[in-house]
Formats: structure tokens, sequence, C-alpha cells
């Protein structure tokens, strides 16, 4: 949901507060060390999984994401070699442009989740690299995070404010250059034409996985006029678990999907700018649903005839280790992600239809836009046309319309995890960040 300006300004200084408390309330984790208010083994969401034996058949190879975060820094060490590149967009009011590749601080959140799609595994330094999951696919970049998505600690400047019409031309971008799947974990809304490309992308098969919040009170409702992407009907809405199945201050809803693994991950961050700097984190939704996203881009690899609603198909019925009846709970979905029973199976052999898509009230877009081509209300024609935006820099046209788009994310500088770490530990400041919400009504996700 959208919020003014100055409603903008008050949450990034109660953020601020926030993140400077809980730096000064928790001590540095030494390197090495499990991540920060977990008991789970480091890398046991690639191992445990069974993601080692599976890359033997499959890598990712000719299977292209898109993610839609804060850029992404292709250079830092455990990215380099990997096949990424990235669209730059001119401003929807007209002033400046917005990368995919950057390298500023801002890029942390974005690089930290590439690299779990497409990380080389190797070390950093004398530390442990992060594995890809799809290590050989190919990886889009666009940056959707449109304002400073920790409040402190960066001098950048963000040069978009929020915008339907950047989240527009980012969708139709993604589709005009084929992507197989759309890997989202910044908490937007969608409204009007960013709708309407959202609905083009599902309608054109295209899977669209994106991560609930890390914080139940921030889960608010879709509305008819704007609808949260993870709320969005047809896509895969991502919660997280340890590696006991342990899950704290669930978000649950009609629209949950499936639970991954949300600890264990590996993470460096830009520091004095060689991005080798060693991150901790707490559960989160962001690198679950960017690992769902990766076990998806795996099984595509394997059977690259499935159709994009066949392999939300396997994802479903292969939770839990089976589940051919599609039973779910507005908690748990369908079920843990069990990548070996999914990809067992030759996707293609399933119903050629989105098992997501949802006909009950409340529950947004209908089921007759999907068949109309275009979000509830509106009347432009449809499909939506864009110039798409090139990795060379061409950029696509821009609006002046202010939208919904939100930025935020839950790496270590990102502000849902801050506010999971707080919430975690510090009352206080938890505090200070629900009041942020609750005054501000500015959805953040991790």
């Amino acid at each position: 949901m959208s919020t003014t300006g100055s409603g903008r300004r008050g949450v990034r200084t109660l953020l601020a507060l926030a993140m400077a408390a809980s730096l000064v309330a928790m001590p540095a984790a030494a390197v090495g060390a499990t991540e920060v208010g977990s008991d789970d083994d480091e890398l046991w969401y690639f191992e445990d999984t069974g993601i080692p034996e599976l890359q033997q058949t499959a890598t990712g190879e000719g299977v292209t994401i898109a993610l839609l975060d804060s850029g992404v820094n292709p250079d830092a060490p455990t990215l380099r070699g990997a096949d990424i590149v990235g669209s730059e967009f001119s401003c929807p009011d007209g002033e400046g442009t917005v990368n995919g590749l950057h390298d500023d601080v801002s890029a942390e959140h974005g690089t930290y989740l590439a690299s779990i799609l497409v990380g080389n595994g190797e070390q950093v330094g004398d530390q442990p690299g992060v594995p890809g999951i799809a290590p050989d696919a190919a990886l889009i970049s666009y940056d959707v995070v449109t304002e400073d998505p920790t409040g402190i600690g960066t001098d950048e400047e963000y040069t978009c404010e929020d915008s339907t019409e950047l989240l527009r031309d980012t969708i139709l971008d993604a589709i005009d250059k084929d992507v197989d799947m759309i890997v989202t974990a910044t908490g937007f809304s969608l409204r009007g034409e960013a709708a309407t490309a959202l609905i083009q992308a599902i309608d054109a098969g295209i899977v669209v996985v994106a991560a609930n919040s890390n914080v139940s009170e921030l889960s608010f409702e879709s509305t008819s006029n704007s609808v949260h992407v993870e709320q969005f009907n047809g896509v895969v809405s991502v919660e997280n678990a340890t590696q006991s199945g342990e899950r704290a201050d669930p978000v649950t809803g009609p629209w949950v999907t499936i639970l991954a693994p949300g600890t264990g991950y590996i993470n460096y961050g830009r520091g004095d700018g060689t991005w080798d700097e060693r991150k901790y984190s707490a559960a989160a939704n962001s690198p679950a649903s960017t690992y769902v996203g990766g076990v998806l881009a795996l099984a595509k690899s394997a059977y690259p005839d499935a159709t994009g609603d066949q392999l939300i198909q396997a994802l479903v019925r292969g939770a839990d280790g089976g589940n051919p009846d599609l039973v779910r709970t507005d908690e748990n979905g369908y079920g843990f992600i069990s990548p070996r029973t999914m990809i067992a199976t030759d996707p293609a052999t399933l119903p050629d239809e989105n098992p997501l898509l949802r006909d009950a009230p409340q529950t947004w877009p209908l089921l007759e836009d999907f068949e109309d081509g275009v979000f509830t209300d509106d009347t432009w024609d449809y499909p939506l046309e864009g110039d798409a935006a090139s990795a060379d820099g061409t950029t696509a046209p821009s609006a002046d319309d202010p939208g919904s788009a939100e930025g935020g994310d839950g790496s270590p500088l990102g502000p849902v995890l801050i506010v999971a770490v707080v919430l975690g530990g510090i009352v206080v400041v938890g505090g200070i960040v629900l009041a942020a919400v609750l005054v501000a009504r500015s959805r953040r996700r991790s």
C-alpha cells in the first residue's frame, strides 16, 4: 500500500532507530558461527534437501529467472562467472534511471538472493562460499526498490519514487525477454497497469514466486484496488521454516502456498567495498522464496517441455514427500517443499493448469480478470505493450502517476529482517517498528 512522502520519511527514521538499537544490543557474530536465533546447520537447506544429487542431472541450464529486488552486484565474489544481466529504466518521474546492476550498499539484498539462485560456491577469502540452487540458470536483475531499504548507513540516492509504472515496465520487460519465472521478496503491491502486467505474465505461463512478510502483523490484507504480490491470485507464496520445521510468528492465509528453508544460508555484504563481509540473519522468507525459485528452475531444466503451470503442480503435489490430493492449510500451505519428490516425476504428465488460482471471496485478481486479461475495474487495452528495456541500457517509456511499489526486504540491511530480529529479541525496538507500521501502514517484507 502506498504512503505519502512524509510517511515514508517517518518509517525510514524509525527503522533507522530500530536498526541502530539492534546493532548496539546484539553482539557481533564470529565468522563460521550459525545464524543468529537458530541452531540450524549451515547449508542444510542445500545438502539435506538433496540439491547436490539433483544437480547431477539438472543445473538450471536453459532457464531464465527475473529477480525483482534491490539490484545485484555481479562482481561480488559469490557471483563471479554467473550469467547475470540487468535492465535499465527511466524513472517514471522523468528524473534519472534505475539499473538492475550496481554495487551500492542497497544491492546487498539482491546480491544475497542472486547468490542463492546462481552462486558459484567458491570460497570467499578463507570463508565458505554460497552454492547456487540453479547455478547455470540465466538471471535478469531488476531494481524495484525505490527508497533506502534501511534508513541508515548509506549515502546512496534513490532516484525513483514508488511507482506503478516502474513495476509495470519491469514486468512487461520480463515477459518480452521470455523469462521462465519471476522471483521477488520486496513486498510491493500492484494496482492498475502493474497488476494487469502481472496477470499477463501469469497468463503467459511465467511462474511467479513471492515471499510473505516475516512478521504476521505486517501482512495487511489486499484490496480490490491494490494487491500485495504474495497474495496475488496464482502466485507461489512462500513461508519459511527452520531445519526442525519450527516457525516463529508465521503469516497465515488462503494465499500461502509452500514452506521452504529459511535458515542455514551464508550471506556476504559490501563492507569496505570488497563484498566479502560476512552477514548474519534470523529465519526469513526472502531466502526461502529464492530457494523455491531455484528448485523450480532445476525442475524446468530437468524437464524443459513442462509448462509453468505444470511446474507449480509438481511443486504442490510433491510437498511433504507427496501430496497428490492437494491438501493444504492456511498456515502451512501444501506443506514443506520436497525437491526430490518434486523432480522424481515429469511435470509434463501433470495437469496444465495453475492450481493456485482461487475462486473465493476477498481473492484478487478475480478469475474473470485472468480471462479478460485486465485487472478489476481497469479499462485499457490488453495486452499491454511496452518497449522492453535491454541489458545494454535502452530505456523503457516513463509515466507520471505515482503507484504502490514498496521497497524493503529481509537481508541483514532490509527493514523486515530488522523488524524480525528486533521483535525476536528487543521488545522496545520492536514496539518502535510496530508503531511505525501502524502509523505509516507501509508494508515491508523479507
